[in-house]
């Protein structure tokens, strides 16, 4: 599933998956529940709502409005850095 290239987003957001898998492979894509997450920039503090960064594929931001709403951080996560958001996309 192709989320976003180079922070665009492609299509809808259907989950996170919690390993890289390429056109050629398949992997489980977890849509709801406790998952680790990188923050692209900015510093995301307990209990934030975040989207899909606009900047970096993969990662997630603090919401951006007319973004849609991914879940809301269960930990604080500095800039660059992974941590734990409830994602809720189910």
């Amino acid at each position: 599933v192709i989320l976003s290239i180079g922070g665009t987003n492609t299509g809808s957001i259907v989950g996170v998956a919690n390993d890289i898998v390429t056109n050629a492979q398949f992997g489980w894509i977890q849509t709801g529940g406790a998952v680790c997450v990188l923050n692209d920039a900015g510093t995301v503090v307990v209990g934030d709502a975040v989207s899909a960064s606009n900047a970096t594929a993969g990662a997630i931001e603090t919401q951006v409005a007319g973004q849609p709403f991914l879940g809301r951080a269960l930990t604080g996560i500095a800039a660059n850095e992974r941590g734990v958001i409830w994602l809720d996309l189910d």
